[in-house]
């Protein structure tokens, strides 16, 4: 797989969860536990689609959420 092919992977898995907590938070409050559980849901897909190099610099939990906000503000136009 190539990396551009891993790039887009990754924000697809991002793109379905941000997608999936927006949904949740128009339907009710959003709470950090129901966050981590829909990362956490996601998790292992992005995981599988981080190069070995962003393994050992990031936690993918927080690679996961920071590229799922980061397209949040792409679609939002911020």
């Amino acid at each position: 797989m190539t990396p551009q092919e891993m790039e887009n992977g990754r924000r697809k898995v991002a793109r379905d969860c941000r997608n999936e907590l927006k949904k949740i938070a128009d339907e009710e409050k959003l709470t950090s536990e129901i966050e981590i559980s829909v990362l956490n849901k996601h998790l292992d897909k992005f995981k599988s689609l981080m190069t070995s190099e962003q393994l050992k610099k990031y936690y993918p939990v927080s690679f996961l959420s920071y590229t799922a906000k980061l397209i949040d503000k792409e679609i939002n136009g911020e």
